[in-house]
């Protein structure tokens, strides 16, 4: 199987999830979490307020295609529902990576409005399952199948009967506010690369792609090609499409989605590479500084007495190992110790040594 990893900020689907989350007065963390790598609450709420912050969530427009709806299939997710703006970009996931202009483009030129004959299998995790056909589906008998409230199916009905009108609107709404985000996404994307990383490796061996079927619950027997990529938001996110006809799996994963499976407590690439870390007393007197405090790398190189290169190297080191984590106000970069990731790495070392075979 050919895997890709796609190198781009999901930009388009970033943007309609910040809004998602805004028009419906979300708290911060339905699209974060504490997992390693992940935008801190904190920074979440600043950047929704920033990017956000100067649109009404009561527009009559921005609720049209951004109002939450409750659906079966989505009850499981942290934000609970979905739209019918993220339903139209979801669908066709070849816009993920693009700017919004580009994704305008693709949006437009996929089946739902080329005048193709299509059929809608089902409604999933913030999107519609389409397919190409050979006769003539009226929208009304094929939304009709599917379990949704009414007035979702209404609004769907709405617009896939002029979709191209709709796909402007919302990439209307969409655009301003991406070119807001990507400048606030790009240091977190930046900084998320070794986890990129360690999907790549994984995803490189058989053993790594059977374990990833296994995980999404897909036969990937007869695929032949699985396109992947990452999201800063919506952590949770797990999202993916399937074509039949290319045996191509295009998915997007979230930072709780990890990449590697743990296997009786064995340590992983990256613990180990943590615990080497750990061998250097610099490093452990800048974790001990860092301890329940925030500390940019010019106050760690001041209180400690070190040499600032090699403050800037080992924060880096340390944070691509889980040891810190990042804390960003504005355009300062500041670490505190990770101090439950220490103590339980720590832990697995112990337990994984004392275990019996």
């Amino acid at each position: 199987m050919n895997v890709s990893i796609n190198p781009k900020l999901s930009l388009l689907m970033e943007t309609a999830d910040l809004l998602f989350a805004y028009v419906n007065q979300m708290s911060p963390s339905t699209l974060t979490s504490d997992k390693p790598y992940c935008i801190p609450e904190a920074e979440v709420d600043r950047i929704m307020k920033e990017v956000c912050g100067h649109l009404d969530p009561e527009d009559a427009k921005l609720r049209f295609y951004f109002q939450s709806v409750p659906v079966d299939s989505v009850k499981s997710t942290k934000m609970g529902g979905t739209s019918v703006g993220q339903l139209l970009v979801y669908t066709n996931m070849d816009a993920s990576g693009c700017d919004i202009q580009q994704a305008r483009t693709i949006m437009h030129d996929y089946y739902l409005g080329t005048g193709c004959f299509y059929e809608i299998h089902n409604i999933g995790q913030f999107a519609l399952g389409t397919r190409a056909c050979e006769e003539y589906r009226s929208i009304a008998q094929e939304l009709q199948k599917l379990s949704m409230p009414e007035t979702l199916r209404l609004q769907l009905a709405e617009v896939l009967s002029n979709y191209h009108h709709h796909v402007d609107q919302i990439c209307d709404l969409l655009e301003p506010l991406s070119q807001k985000l990507q400048p606030l996404l790009l240091p977190w994307w930046e900084q998320m690369r070794p986890w990129m990383e360690q999907w790549r490796e994984n995803l490189s061996t058989l053993q790594g792609q059977q374990d990833f079927a296994e995980r999404i619950n897909l036969d990937t027997t007869n695929m032949k090609n699985l396109q992947v990529s990452f999201r800063l938001l919506r952590t949770d996110c797990s999202q993916g499409m399937y074509d039949l006809i290319d045996s191509e799996l295009r998915c997007q994963l979230g930072l709780d989605f990890e990449p590697e499976k743990e296997s009786a407590g064995a340590l992983t690439s990256l613990q180990i590479t943590a615990l080497r870390l750990l061998a250097s007393p610099d490093r452990i007197e800048m974790l001990r500084a860092m301890t329940n405090r925030v500390m940019t790398p010019k106050e760690l190189t001041q209180e400690l007495g070190m040499h600032a290169g090699t403050v800037f190297r080992d924060l880096n080191s340390m944070f691509q190992a889980h040891l810190v984590e990042l804390v960003v106000d504005g355009i300062h970069r500041s670490y505190t110790t990770n101090t439950k990731y220490v103590n339980q790495l720590l832990a697995q070392l112990g337990g994984y040594i004392n275990q019996k075979t």
